[in-house]
């Protein structure tokens, strides 16, 4: 790295920036850790309840009631991973069809290998004159309806920001009855949705990007039909309910066991899916003052400063020989991707995105593009300082390259 040189920052789909106030709200909460006799200003407990109402009013979900705290998505994806497995019996020996994206996040991957008898049906990326995922997705859903288990799908692809189009196939899960779950952690915060006018069976989202908060932390709402129905991954007493040493005076020595000490029936609502353990204090005092910044944002108007910085990227590095392959994209991510992939391959990209590391640029590499993802606080300089990395490291790597 380049010493006293500014950083031109745009990994945010990596790790969004912290604020000075979330910040703040991590170190406070730190020193009560490290004086546990001590009472904060505010208890875990109205915390954990604040973030569940920031959350849901975020998505537009009917109520805190439906958010879980989980550590993160892969946790929350097994956990519907094994809710919807269990739904088909052991005599269904169909082999179902779980439809994802190709080249999609590991996290929508893994669970469902783990923990189902299916298959992936995997939609390749859509050729560059498409519009969007969509027109394939759906034509999938009505080929296999009958075979599919589930669809999960983001809002954006995690590579290249290329928008998936879920409003339209919302509808057609929900005409074939077909379970929907959208990874919403490269969107939630920095793109508008409303799980109540898009229904989801559910949507999960890790805090570390876009809602501005620590690593650690996944939320996950569940659409209320299926808290009676589905189980919590983990067991824990802080999903049960709780009975009073008055409830068990008259009890048989069997039923103080089961009732009183063990008691065996769930909380209402989502939150019986939260993960076992006491929350973290330091965590969630972060996420909740990040939330409270992103609830606050027009997002519609967000998306248009961060679609006019990556489209002015687009327009200054065409022609060093990148392209984006996608019009119909999000404003927050861009996904770069070099005409002659016989020049830039996998390992030329990388070393693109080391020298630029030693510029102080950063930048992302994923699936064959150079993923740029920008903020709200990206400056004209870091926007000018990329552009001029662009050009230096080009000519740097390729001395015969005509412009």
């Amino acid at each position: 790295m380049v010493q006293d040189k500014p950083v031109a920052y745009f990994n945010n789909a990596g790790k969004t920036w912290s604020p000075p106030s979330v910040l703040d709200a991590g170190v406070q909460s730190l020193q009560y850790e490290n004086q546990p006799w001590k009472v904060p200003p505010t208890s875990l407990e109205q915390i954990t309840l604040q973030v569940r109402q920031l959350f849901a009013s975020l998505i537009h979900a009917p109520n805190k009631d439906c958010i879980a705290i989980c550590p993160s998505t892969a946790f929350s994806m097994t956990l519907i991973a094994h809710n919807i497995a269990k739904s088909y019996s052991s005599s269904n020996t169909m082999m179902k069809k779980i439809l994802v994206l190709q080249d999609e996040m590991s996290s929508e991957i893994y669970p469902w290998q783990e923990v189902f008898p299916c298959s992936l049906e995997i939609i390749p990326y859509p050729c560059p004159s498409s519009s969007s995922w969509e027109k394939d997705i759906i034509h999938t859903i009505k080929r296999f309806k009958n075979q599919i288990a589930a669809v999960c799908i983001p809002q954006i692809h995690w590579s290249d920001g290329s928008i998936i189009g879920i409003e339209t196939i919302s509808q057609v899960c929900h005409e074939y009855t077909i379970p929907l779950i959208i990874d919403g952690t490269q969107s939630v915060g920095i793109l508008p949705i409303d799980v109540q006018e898009i229904p989801c069976d559910a949507f999960v989202a890790s805090t570390h990007k876009w809602l501005l908060g620590p690593r650690g932390i996944s939320l996950m709402y569940i659409h209320p039909k299926y808290h009676t129905i589905w189980l919590p991954l983990d067991q824990h007493e802080r999903s049960r309910i709780a009975f009073t040493k008055d409830d068990c005076i008259d009890a048989t020595e069997n039923s103080i066991l089961s009732n009183c000490g063990y008691p065996e029936e769930f909380i209402s609502g989502a939150i019986r899916f939260d993960s076992g353990g006491r929350k973290n204090l330091v965590l969630l005092s972060m996420v909740q003052e990040g939330l409270r910044i992103v609830t606050n944002l027009n997002l519609n108007q967000a998306q248009k400063q961060l679609f006019q910085i990556t489209t002015y990227i687009i327009q200054h590095v065409q022609h060093l020989g990148f392209y984006c392959r996608y019009t119909h994209r999000a404003g927050h991510t861009l996904g770069l991707r070099p005409t002659c992939t016989s020049t830039w391959t996998t390992e030329k990209l990388l070393e693109l995105c080391q020298r630029f590391q030693e510029r102080n640029i950063f930048v992302a590499i994923r699936h064959g593009a150079i993923r740029i993802s920008p903020y709200l606080n990206t400056s004209q300089d870091e926007v000018d300082s990329l552009i001029q990395g662009f050009k230096d490291v080009v000519h740097e790597m390729i001395p015969n390259h005509v412009t």
